[in-house]
């Protein structure tokens, strides 16, 4: 792990400086499914992933191995390279909670800048500004730690394109979006969001032969959906 972390943050670094200005440097370690997870700590690292594999670096490292990669990382990094932990679910209580004690813990150590909430939603899934499993909770646990917050992956799912499809599509953005601006600090709340990236670009994108997504902020031409013009008429 420290040779592999040591090589890429050298290479990144001597032949791109200044280009990279953070990384996710453990990637879901967090899991509350039961009996995919470790009970010793309390922060539900993941013991087991996919269709019941093993977790190969709990399984040869040890409960630290979150631990262990962020040190490495700040060993090796540039001063000003900020280190994230990213997850997915994290507006869902008990990985809320997880996450924040795992950050806590890290934060502690000087070893994070900021975590990362993927943001793979539905139409009605999950709740943005309030009910249970919702997004603003979430981001308010997070930035009592004061650390940075990213939002990453951010996708709307819809089964189809019809026209009430898109604007039902659009109008959640749009509501993420309105939330998102009213917790950051720039706005005078409580959240560090100093990130929000989409996950792909335009619809019906092949990335499998059967992929019909229509999740992007672009449709299948290239043009412009109603979810962009949504989030413009937050973010202008």
């Amino acid at each position: 792990m420290e040779s592999y972390i040591k090589q890429v943050l050298d290479y990144t670094q001597t032949e791109y400086p200044g280009v990279i200005y953070s990384w996710d440097v453990v990637n879901e370690a967090v899991e509350i499914r039961t009996g995919h997870f470790e009970t010793e700590t309390g922060l539900h690292i993941r013991t087991m992933h996919g269709d019941d594999l093993d977790n190969l670096w709990y399984k040869i490292v040890g409960i630290d191995y979150v631990e262990k990669a962020f040190e490495y990382a700040r060993k090796y990094a540039d001063e000003e390279t900020k280190l994230f932990y990213n997850d997915y679910n994290t507006f869902q209580p008990l990985k809320t909670s997880s996450i924040y004690q795992l950050a806590a813990g890290l934060k502690e150590k000087g070893i994070i800048d900021g975590i990362g909430m993927q943001g793979y939603m539905g139409l009605d899934y999950p709740r943005i500004g309030s009910g249970h499993d919702n997004i603003a909770d979430a981001i308010k646990k997070f930035s009592e730690l004061e650390l940075e917050i990213h939002i990453t992956e951010l996708t709307i799912s819809s089964n189809d394109k019809d026209e009430a499809s898109m604007n039902a599509q659009s109008n959640r953005y749009k509501e993420l979006f309105e939330l998102l601006t009213e917790l950051d600090t720039n706005s005078g709340g409580p959240a560090n969001i100093t990130s929000v990236t989409v996950f792909g670009l335009m619809d019906e994108y092949m990335f499998y032969a059967n992929d019909k997504n229509y999740a992007r902020l672009f449709d299948g031409q290239l043009q412009p959906k109603p979810a962009f013009y949504s989030i413009m008429s937050v973010v202008e």
